[in-house]
């Protein structure tokens, strides 16, 4: 058993659980204000975004979740689809803002799951914001141990591979930036969350449960084209798995010229929250400027936090 940090046990406790479709979801939800709805990706949780959290919730309602069966959140009853987790998504956006709109922020596979839940219902989101993320889906290109993990019987057995000293060697080989790697403390609490117990083996069927039907992804670019709110694309300068055509093809169908650039890898929201939340920021400054809404208890950003 991986002892938890203080800052993981901090997370555990400032969150809390609702009911959607039958499981319990964790999530966390801080600050007033516009709603912010902060989504990981595969190899992630709400967990990733708690130093965005924490910026964020100076001038906004900040909230991300853990997927069902991911980090603290209990597995589904169904099989793991992207329609079901799309369906998922919209609940639990009407159980906790009603008819009011959200802005949305999708990490990686949550692009494709947040573009479905868009599809159905675009007038829940005021704006959208695509880190790290892919359309194309039957040409994703997922990392090696992703690969691994969707292999049918080996995958599952896989994942007892991952220790927390050979989980971070992942993640820093894989998923960030060589000039900001992921500690040990870090590495053992991604461990707590994604494979300490069942979740090794909810982790690797939530990777084995992608829809790559030509109906899902006509559904994913039907959802974008419905969007008629801000929307733009944050990569890592530094991503080791960015896929070039991807890019550009998410930049052709949302309507982009051009794409904002940080200085980080795969996990932005992880190893530059502040220079990540300034990237969100004016998107959701646009809207209030345009509906003329007074954001409550508006500040400066704060220099000190972490870059």
């Amino acid at each position: 058993m991986i002892e938890q940090s203080w800052e993981l046990k901090n997370h555990y406790q400032s969150g809390q659980f609702i009911n959607v479709f039958d499981s319990k979801i964790f999530f966390i939800s801080k600050g007033k204000g516009d709603k912010v709805i902060l989504l990981p990706g595969l190899m992630a949780s709400s967990y990733s975004y708690r130093k965005v959290i924490e910026i964020l919730s100076e001038n906004y309602n900040a909230i991300s979740l853990d997927w069902p069966g991911i980090g603290f959140s209990e597995k589904p009853n169904q099989p793991y689809s992207h329609r079901l987790l799309a369906k998922m998504l919209s609940d639990f956006l009407e159980q906790i803002a009603g008819d009011e709109k959200v802005h949305i922020v999708s990490h990686d596979y949550a692009g494709p799951i947040s573009f479905l839940m868009v599809n159905e219902f675009p007038e829940k989101v005021k704006s959208i914001s695509i880190l790290s993320s892919y359309l194309k889906i039957k040409k994703i290109k997922f990392p090696l141990p992703v690969k691994v993990f969707r292999i049918p019987f080996i995958g599952k057995y896989f994942t007892y591979c991952m220790h927390p000293i050979v989980l971070r060697f992942v993640y820093n080989l894989f998923f960030h930036s060589s000039s900001r790697p992921m500690s040990q403390e870090v590495a053992n609490d991604y461990y707590t969350l994604l494979f300490q117990g069942t979740a090794k083996l909810n982790l690797a069927a939530f990777c084995s449960n992608i829809d790559t039907t030509i109906y899902a992804q006509r559904d994913m670019e039907s959802g974008l084209k419905k969007m008629v709110g801000p929307r733009q694309i944050i990569q890592g300068s530094e991503d080791r798995l960015e896929n070039e055509k991807q890019t550009e093809y998410l930049m052709e169908v949302m309507r982009l010229s051009y794409i904002h650039r940080i200085e980080a890898g795969h996990m932005a929201m992880e190893e530059a929250p502040l220079s990540f939340a300034k990237k969100i920021e004016p998107l959701l400054e646009a809207m209030n400027r345009h509906t003329n809404k007074k954001i409550p208890g508006k500040k400066p950003w704060i220099s000190s936090q972490q870059k």
